[in-house]
């Protein structure tokens, strides 16, 4: 479908997702193209509210390019959301390519217009028979597509989509999307990235007007930078600039750096106006003067906060719209939710949707009743890995003595045990707890592991490990919970 449109110089309108995922997987496409020599007849589209998705405002609007143009001259292709979206795929009146890694909650993947076009959904996670089917962002999907399309065999096959770097994009989505990368397809590009002084040029000069632009690219070159700086432009509705300056004028993108003053403004007083139940906690931002788009960031410091499933919204007429956090990664709440017939978007335990004002509290009783006592995140320590104590917040470390190697926990070590962490771990607690690390039994790696807050260092992939005198490494496999 993707060559045959190329191939009549069809005109291509692409929409991509109100995240660094998607404006990843947009630069991608967009590198793709011009190596094609069709970049002059696409068109980008993005959200400027932080809403996922089409809706059938670009329904119709495709439609009305589609039936200008003629149906057979136009090709929409939907990058990182909407593979859910079955019922408006299904009215967009010429061909379409959703190219999507969050979870199906559909087997619909294809189907045919009453023109005769056809939309297709490629959606890899869905699909366990598919040989990267596993923990890609959707950068990384579309990378992988595209070179499938170049070289149509080989899973690890070099085109110039690697050789020219613009890999090194979607290695950036998998760090900015928390993606599981102890996956081999994963390690085989970011193992390429890092071992690279080479960066791709627009990545490059990105990196290098945010400040920061160590010689190898890494999570903290993408999770400090980056990410960041999309998404504070994303939340100040300023979306299309991100998208310009990553496509067209990288130079330009320390003009986003004027949204985090106005960021930290919205975010700062988070926990007024909120209320705390026993299991979960919400927050109306309704007549508060703070937009919508800041929900999720709201929603998330919640869930540091207070250690409970969080809820942020507005109100539109009786409709609840707004950010969903689960305080558990074992509980697909995203899916909870959908089965329960409202709209539910985004990831499990991270998403958008849009609730009835008079079910949120039945809603959120059915969704915290999945949470047990056990999903507590905890840190484990000892010679034999027995003896546990729970986190619920920074707090713990400093009023129960549960830093590493202080307090309680020094007589728990035996002196042939070490606790190895990545050094932005321990600089982060350590600054967060007023306590210091400067003692026996600590030892440093690189700072691997990106995050920004305490609720994603706690969910997140920092694995603890514990090192013997015989260099055996004994993964702990903690993940903070």
């Amino acid at each position: 479908m993707l060559l045959k449109h190329l191939i009549k110089n069809s005109k291509l309108l692409i929409h991509t997702d109100v995240d660094l995922d998607g404006i990843g997987s947009c630069k991608i496409l967009t590198e793709w193209l011009r190596q094609q020599h069709h970049f002059f007849n696409t068109e980008f589209y993005i959200n400027q509210e932080r809403v996922h998705g089409i809706n059938q405002q670009y329904v119709d609007f495709f439609n009305e390019v589609a039936a200008h143009l003629g149906h057979e001259n136009v090709l929409v292709i939907i990058l990182d959301s909407s593979s859910n979206e079955t019922e408006l795929l299904k009215q967009i009146q010429c061909d379409v390519i959703v190219i999507d890694h969050h979870k199906m909650q559909t087997a619909e993947t294809y189907g045919v217009h009453p023109n005769a076009t056809e939309w297709v959904t490629l959606n890899y996670i869905s699909d366990s028979n598919l040989a990267i089917s596993e923990s890609l962002s959707a950068g990384m999907e579309t990378f992988e597509f595209l070179r499938w399309v170049d070289e149509g065999n080989g899973a690890y096959a070099e085109t110039p989509m690697a050789d020219n770097g613009v890999y090194q994009w979607a290695v950036a989505t998998l760090f900015s999307d928390n993606m599981d990368n102890d996956k081999l397809r994963n390690i085989y590009w970011i193992n390429k990235s890092s071992t690279s002084t080479y960066k791709e040029p627009s990545l490059n000069t990105m990196l290098l007007r945010l400040g920061r632009n160590d010689l190898f690219l890494s999570k903290s070159n993408i999770g400090y930078t980056l990410a960041p700086a999309f998404n504070r432009a994303i939340r100040a509705g300023a979306s299309g600039e991100a998208l310009w300056y990553a496509l067209n004028e990288p130079n330009n993108i320390g003009n986003l750096i004027r949204f985090k003053a106005y960021q930290d403004q919205c975010t700062a007083n988070f926990e007024v106006g909120a209320y705390e139940f026993d299991r979960y906690t919400i927050k109306d931002l309704t007549n508060t003067g703070i937009s919508g788009n800041y929900a999720g960031l709201i929603a998330t410091k919640l869930l540091d906060k207070y250690s409970k499933t969080s809820v942020v919204y507005h109100r539109e007429g009786d409709l609840l719209i707004g950010s969903f956090r689960g305080k558990s990664d074992e509980i697909d709440y995203c899916k909870l939710l959908g089965e329960l017939g409202f709209y539910a978007q985004g990831h499990p335990q991270a998403f958008g949707f849009k609730v009835p004002a008079k079910y949120m509290q039945a809603v959120m009783d059915r969704l915290v009743s999945h949470e047990t006592g056990n999903d507590i995140p905890y840190l484990s320590y000892g010679g034999n890995w027995q003896t546990k104590h729970r986190i619920e917040s920074l707090s713990d470390f400093r009023n129960k003595g549960m830093f590493w190697r202080l307090g309680i926990i020094n007589s728990y070590l035996s002196s042939d045990i070490n606790i190895v962490a990545p050094s932005n771990v321990l600089n982060y607690l350590s600054s967060n707890t007023g306590r210091t690390y400067f003692t026996y039994g600590i030892k440093e790696e690189d700072d691997t592991f990106s995050f920004t807050s305490f609720q994603e260092l706690k969910s997140g992939m920092c694995y603890l490990y514990v090192e013997n005198q015989d260099k055996l490494k004994t993964y702990a496999k903690n993940k903070w919970r």
